[in-house]
């Protein structure tokens, strides 16, 4: 008889994981009421706290469970909650605003996969999609941070586009030449 080899994680795992998402949900669902009944002695505005503190329990929830899992899949998101609770931080608490920022919301998956090298050993797909992600960023940082028009923007971020899809292409010819 031929075992077929699951990547099926076991029954007490699953268990755990679901008691550490669902606890960590409780917990900030008891922090975000704590907060909104002292929201006048908080010294903040309580709306600008919600998206970094749902965010940053979405990351180290699913950091524990990515962790008890070995799952990639769990500590993307959690990069990629991390990195969008510092932008939340960054907008809300600084003088810098969302108009400016908005390209690390575009670099965020990007640095969500670089997050992933932790656990990954596909070192080369992480490096690429950052650089991916990041070149993008980069594209819509020239409209965010140097005011160039969206005329100029769109047609360089299409040429980009197709640039990275002709690369592809290209790279997967050479490849299926060599098998």
């Amino acid at each position: 008889m031929n075992e077929i080899e699951s990547n099926e994680i076991d029954g007490k795992k699953r268990i755990v994981s679901n008691l550490v998402f669902a606890s960590g949900l409780v917990l900030t669902g008891v922090a975000l009421i704590i907060m909104g009944v002292l929201e006048d002695s908080l010294g903040v505005a309580y709306a600008s706290l919600i998206a970094p503190i749902i965010l940053t329990a979405f990351f180290l929830i699913n950091l524990i469970v990515s962790f008890l899992q070995r799952n990639t899949v769990a500590l993307y998101i959690a990069g990629l909650c991390l990195a969008n609770a510092l932008i939340a931080v960054i907008g809300n608490f600084t003088e810098v605003g969302y108009d400016r920022i908005y390209p690390l919301f575009i670099l965020s998956p990007g640095l969500a996969s670089l997050f992933t090298l932790i656990m990954s050993k596909e070192y080369k797909l992480h490096l690429l999609l950052g650089a991916f992600f990041a070149c993008t960023a980069g594209i819509f940082a020239l409209q965010s941070c140097f005011d160039v028009s969206w005329a100029i923007i769109i047609p360089v971020f299409v040429l980009y586009l197709g640039a990275v899809a002709m690369l592809i292409t290209i790279v997967r010819i050479i490849r299926s030449r060599k098998i």
